[in-house]
């Protein structure tokens, strides 16, 4: 796979879920557990396109571990924003 690039971050309050999007989400074929809480969406080939975080309130230091730079970074960026998203849905 070419150099990981953040396309879109999803962020569900009612759920508490959050899909964070490296490729193409069209490209989607099937996904695979990393940690209970994280789960990686990869394309036909095995590349890693993207991830959802379960329950992101339940975030550990092991899912983002886990997590490709890009997916960490992008994370971190969103983290002020998310925090203020979900507070508005309260």
């Amino acid at each position: 796979m070419e150099r990981e690039i953040a396309r879109a971050l999803y962020y569900n309050p009612d759920t508490d879920t959050l899909d964070i999007w490296l490729g193409d989400p069209s490209t989607e074929d099937h996904a695979e557990p990393v940690t209970e809480n994280l789960v990686a969406k990869r394309n036909k080939h095995g590349d890693t396109i993207g991830f959802e975080i379960i329950t992101l309130s339940r975030l550990t230091n092991e899912d983002i571990r886990k997590m490709p730079q890009e997916a960490r970074v992008l994370l971190k960026q969103s983290a002020t924003r998310l925090s203020i998203v979900s507070h508005l849905h309260k």
